[in-house]
């Protein structure tokens, strides 16, 4: 999802905040689940690299006066 969410970005396609809304969303489930294994060096950073692309996502989204990623 997140690469899609940043090709449709970069095409400045049509569904691109909806694609990012979804990308949040499923980038805050995955990051919670790799979050349940804080020992583990990997799935810490899979669990950092889920927040920051959520994140990222939801500056997209507000950047071009979307909403849906709340």
């Amino acid at each position: 999802m997140c690469a899609m969410a940043a090709k449709m970005i970069a095409r400045d396609g049509a569904f691109a905040n909806l694609m990012c809304a979804a990308c949040a969303k499923a980038c805050d489930g995955c990051g919670a689940e790799c979050a349940k294994f804080p020992h583990d060096e990997h799935m810490s950073q899979c669990a950092q690299a889920c927040k920051d692309c959520a994140k990222a996502c939801r500056v997209m989204v507000k950047a071009d006066g979307g909403t849906g990623a709340e």
